[in-house]
């Protein structure tokens, strides 16, 4: 998983796009964030929106939330004074 991110956030054609990333299925055993992030080292891109959720489709935790959150990021670029 770490290195298809890597590979799609440094992908120069799509740089200045936000990056959502879902920690799925916490309903079964919900993980630690931080220690999550520092393994997939998702602290070292800082030149693009980037933000990550702990998520559960089963029970819908933090889906919209997330969703939310990339919707935002888009329509600031549709709308550079946002």
């Amino acid at each position: 998983s770490k290195d298809l991110i890597f590979e799609i956030a440094t992908d120069r054609s799509i740089m200045d796009l936000p990056l959502l990333v879902l920690f799925n299925k916490v309903d079964l055993v919900e993980p630690n964030l931080d220690i999550l992030v520092q393994q997939m080292e998702l602290n070292k891109f800082v030149n693009r929106p980037i933000k990550w959720f702990l998520t559960s489709a089963l029970n819908g935790k933090n889906i919209i939330k997330a969703f939310a959150w990339l919707a935002q990021e888009i329509s600031k670029r549709k709308n550079p004074s946002r």
